[in-house]
């Protein structure tokens, strides 16, 4: 690649990462139900709402899961393979395309649930966590994922060993997907 696909393909992936950084996490909280009068929350709603407000007119929530906001998160994967390929000149198939970007989305959900695992247990460590809106959205995220380890591992001194059985768990799932 030439300095000019270097620098197309830079942005690409940056504008990649934030619109499935924020529909993600959109698609997450709405799923979830966690509370809308968290600033962070009502940030979120409101930078994706302009796109999903006409999306949902044609894919509605069913059951929590927001189909516009996911339908947003795969067009993105394939859009992003698709121009991505042609930069390096690499013929991809559709079948191959729609299997890619399904993996790919797959590898942000599970690497978006490392990181926010790793930052709740971070934040618990601050005084006064419990009123961050950071610390409440990480905590409501990632407890249904933690509540199920939490009960089956027993706590050693008096510590809660679910976060790291978690990562261990993440990150297995991802060798056996993608590999070492």
């Amino acid at each position: 690649m030439d300095h000019a696909n270097n620098a197309f393909d830079f942005l690409l992936n940056i504008v990649h990462w934030f619109v499935t950084f924020i529909f993600l996490l959109r698609l997450i909280l709405q799923f979830l139900a966690v509370n809308m009068s968290n600033p962070i929350s009502q940030a979120i709603f409101n930078l994706t709402q302009p796109v999903l407000a006409l999306l949902q007119l044609i894919f509605p929530t069913i059951k929590g899961l927001n189909t516009a906001a996911l339908v947003v998160l795969f067009f993105t994967q394939l859009i992003t393979i698709f121009l991505q390929t042609k930069l390096i000149g690499m013929p991809i198939g559709n079948l191959q395309l729609l299997a890619t970007a399904i993996l790919v989305l797959s590898k942000y959900v599970l690497g978006f649930y490392f990181w926010t695992i790793i930052l709740s247990a971070i934040l618990s460590w601050l005084p006064n966590s419990a009123y961050n809106p950071l610390a409440q959205i990480a905590n409501s995220i990632t407890s249904p994922i933690l509540q199920p380890i939490a009960s089956r591992l027993p706590l050693i001194g008096g510590i809660d060993f679910s976060p790291i059985a978690a990562l261990i768990i993440i990150k297995f799932i991802e060798i056996l997907l993608f590999g070492g």
